[in-house]
Formats: structure tokens, sequence, C-alpha cells
């Protein structure tokens, strides 16, 4: 038995095919439609897109050096100094 809906990846077209089944086993529609499938059958063959594996990919930024807010000892020490802020005086006390 073909579970419903199966996936099917179309390896020409690069992309994945949602198939729906009667109860006999036979193709009832798809998900792109047979006729979506046709047309972009029909572009790949008039017009093929340049390969994106071509394309070298854009550089990554460095993950060398950590940032400031990365490195534990940044966060303790801003988390130290709010815990021995000064508050003020509650009203009506005087300070010092």
């Amino acid at each position: 038995m073909v579970p419903n809906p199966a996936l099917r990846i179309d390896h020409a077209l690069g992309m994945v095919v949602i198939e729906f089944r009667n109860s006999a086993g036979g193709l009832s529609w798809s998900i792109p439609s047979a006729r979506e499938l046709a047309a972009y059958r029909a572009a790949v063959q008039a017009d093929p897109v340049p390969n994106a594996r071509a394309v070298p990919p854009a550089p990554l930024p460095s993950t060398d050096a950590p940032s400031e807010t990365s490195r534990p000892d940044a966060r303790s020490a801003s988390r130290d100094q709010a815990a021995v802020a000064p508050s003020a005086p509650a009203r009506g006390q005087r300070s010092g």
C-alpha cells in the first residue's frame, strides 16, 4: 500500500512532488499538477537557469574572536555591576 499522500523527488526539476492516490492506487492529482510540471520542464529546456552551485557562496562572518556580549566574563561583569549598584534612599530617610 502506498502512503497517501506520497512525496516524490523530481531530480530533473529539483523539486518535491506531492502525489495523492485513489483507492485503487492510481494517481488522482499532484502538487504541482501534471500541467504545471510540464510547464516547468518546458521552461528548463527552453532557458536553463545557471547551476546555483557554480556561483561561489558569500563569505561568512568571522567567528574567530568572540564578541563582547558572547564572552562569559563580560556578561557576568554586567550582572555584578547591576547587583552592587547603589539604590536611592527610601522616602523619608536621609542618606549618609
